[in-house]
């Protein structure tokens, strides 16, 4: 996946993160919460691999 493919999913994922935490009450140990984190950190992952 390029660059700016993994921007756009990383800023969807993200949206979706802070809906999740604002829906669920900031609920940090809530299951949604915990899956959409861990999302977003591997797309943050593989868009840094993409940068080296």
């Amino acid at each position: 996946m390029s660059g700016t493919e993994l921007k756009k999913r990383i800023e969807e994922t993200n949206v979706e993160l802070c809906t999740l935490l604002s829906t669920k009450h900031y609920n940090l140990l809530e299951k949604d919460i915990i899956k959409c984190s861990q999302k977003l950190d591997t797309l943050i992952v593989e868009y840094m691999q993409t940068l080296s």
